[in-house]
């Protein structure tokens, strides 16, 4: 708790300098800069605002082709499935029908640790 109200504190007095420190120099400078300084800063937010357009436009562009890339590598799973599935009528009806149920499954085609699919004697030599 006691570091919690040193953390507020700590941060509350540097927001309070800053704003104090703002409001100080606004009163002090701001008559004598007001126009040029205005003819400035539109020209700096107006390039601030055209460089994060174009940020904004590549990073919609790369993730709008992360996606379609994702779309892309699911159908070719989807259709290599479709296949294998096909193809396990074709070999003995208890190995297809073993197969079958290891395609039609979700998650029973990930990759298996060797270590844990080797048989015991395998592992212990």
């Amino acid at each position: 708790m006691e570091a919690l109200l040193l953390a507020v504190l700590i941060i509350g007095g540097f927001v309070l300098f800053a704003l104090g420190a703002l409001a100080i120099t606004r009163r002090l400078i701001h008559n004598r800069t007001a126009n040029a300084h205005n003819e400035v800063m539109i020209a700096l937010f107006q390039g601030a605002s055209v460089t994060y357009a174009v940020l904004l436009g590549f990073m919609v562009i790369v993730v709008w082709q992360a996606y379609d890339n994702a779309h892309k590598v699911l159908a070719d799973e989807a259709a290599g499935l479709v296949t294998l599935y096909r193809l396990t009528y074709g070999i003995d009806a208890h190995q297809g029908a073993e197969m079958r149920k290891l395609v039609q499954s979700p998650g029973s085609m990930t990759p298996v640790n060797s270590a844990t699919s080797a048989p015991p004697s395998a592992v212990a030599a």
